[in-house]
């Protein structure tokens, strides 16, 4: 278990009454970050929680605005000894119901503090198998309706919710389970309807007993917030609009203090897209984040870019069919012409990526363009280009134009240059001496460009790549913070 975490329950342990209130089956993947820590904790004591969340740096996080729901927060907790994120899913009262609704609101927590017991493996409170039962079969009744019942009672479908009760039945004792029922129903007012239903033994069998599920939401239709047409409509409109976000890759949380803009820079073979990649996928399941490719080849060029570059093939052309000064001006108006439709493809990208930053998305761009470096127009540095174009006012011309559109690009809000010195690129991937000279060539332009700019964080490149990425993601979270 992470060292941060076993602390952070030691403060909550000391300080705070809580309780983790669910899924108590799956205590190693919530230690482990790889699902979220479910806290209940007493209203009267949000400004202590807070103060301990202040102490270990938690970032707030907030849903889509669609999908905010009362009496809960999200925050994310990160140990930067092994480079690990946990999000903590914060309640102050106990909310079930259908996805997309979470349509009941239960004023149960003082059972869960009364009935909550230290977990056998690790220091932190969690409920009694007996009281989550009777929780687990409340959540299972209001979450699907009888129709999702009967079919997965039909074909034998065991939805997690099945699972789980198969795994708590084994924990529980009988006599327990029907009096922690009778404290749940007299606390929640539900006239008998929810002992009963544990009472008769219908929870060892659910999906034998579908029809008897309707009694136990009946016994808290008191707490329900909307109505069946509100119902409806709420789950309709929050079902399409998260299928739109999904579609840009916009996950449901977003830091509150907003997004963040990060350009992973470093010669070919550094290892910038490996690394992007896997820190975006291990951000991607606790905030949204996506990546920006930069880059300009055939496999990402617009339907406009195609048309530009097809157009481009011509004066490209021209330095083989007329082998003179003629023919290279030619050429590099070609190319010129190319780069103008790389620069409007990066450009539309940028602006998206800033679009999505103000919407709190932690965008990666991979390629981003460096002056004279990398990913920018070659025929504007290169000596032997150059010459021809300063003695050609047109080019001039052109050069200068493109120059001014490619300012656009401003450094992102965290620059990351991945050191990799090209010995050690060689030594990782087969390469003759010729595409060695080049990464040679890349790699000092980079470099000299890093050191010219003093808003670049450097990384080792040599080091393994989970101590890369691992570091990255030290840098993402000092930035959050």
């Amino acid at each position: 278990m992470s060292g941060l975490i076993e602390t952070f329950f030691k403060s909550l342990n000391k300080e705070i009454k809580y309780c983790h209130w669910k899924s108590i089956d799956r205590m190693d993947e919530v230690m482990t970050g790889q699902t979220d820590i479910d806290i209940l904790i007493d209203e009267g004591q949000i400004s202590a929680f807070n103060s301990i969340l202040s102490k270990y740096d938690a970032i707030s996080v907030r849903p889509r605005l669609w999908m905010d729901y009362p009496s809960m927060e999200d925050y994310l907790l990160y140990d930067k000894a092994i480079g690990q994120f946990y999000h903590i899913h914060l309640h102050y009262r106990l909310i079930m119901g259908k996805k997309n609704a979470k349509e009941y609101i239960l004023p149960i927590g003082e059972i869960y503090f009364k009935n909550c017991v230290k977990h056998h493996k690790y220091d932190t409170k969690v409920i009694k198998p007996e009281v989550d039962l009777i929780m687990l079969h409340l959540r299972y009744a209001v979450k699907y309706n009888f129709l999702q019942k009967k079919y997965q009672s039909i074909r034998k479908f065991n939805v997690s919710e099945i699972e789980e009760m198969k795994f708590l039945i084994n924990k529980c004792d009988e006599n327990d389970v029907l009096n922690s029922a009778r404290e749940v129903d007299q606390m929640l007012g539900a006239k008998g309807l929810i002992f009963n239903y544990f009472n008769k033994g219908f929870y060892k069998s659910p999906l034998k007993n579908v029809f008897q599920t309707i009694g136990l939401k009946k016994g808290i239709k008191l707490y329900k917030r909307f109505g069946g047409f509100e119902l409806f409509v709420i789950r309709k409109i929050r079902k399409y609009l998260n299928l739109y976000a999904a579609l840009g890759r916009n996950n449901a949380k977003h830091p509150v203090q907003g997004g963040v803009t990060i350009a992973m820079v470093g010669c070919d073979g550094s290892g910038k897209t490996t690394v992007t990649n896997r820190v975006i996928k291990e951000l991607r399941s606790k905030v949204s984040s996506r990546k920006y490719y930069m880059g300009f080849n055939a496999r990402s060029f617009s339907v406009r870019t195609k048309v530009l570059a097809f157009l481009s093939y011509f004066p490209r052309s021209a330095k083989f069919v007329f082998k003179n000064e003629f023919g290279k001006r030619v050429n590099l108006a070609g190319q010129m012409l190319i780069e103008y439709a790389g620069y409007l493809d990066r450009k539309k990208l940028y602006k998206r990526s800033l679009r999505d930053r103000a919407n709190g998305m932690i965008g990666f761009y991979e390629r981003f363009p460096l002056k004279e470096t990398i990913d920018y127009p070659q025929c504007f540095y290169l000596e032997k280009d150059l010459e021809i174009i300063n003695r050609s006012n047109f080019l001039k011309k052109l050069k200068n134009k493109l120059e001014e559109k490619y300012e656009i690009f401003e450094p992102a809000d965290v620059n990351i240059f991945i050191n990799t010195p090209s010995n050690v690129i060689r030594e990782r991937r087969e390469m003759d001496d010729k595409t060695f000279d080049k990464i040679c060539a890349k790699y000092n332009r980079v470099k000299k460009h890093v050191d010219s700019k003093n808003y670049f964080i450097e990384v080792d490149g040599q080091m393994s790549l989970d101590e890369v990425v691992k570091e990255v993601k030290n840098i993402i979270f000092e930035k959050l913070c």
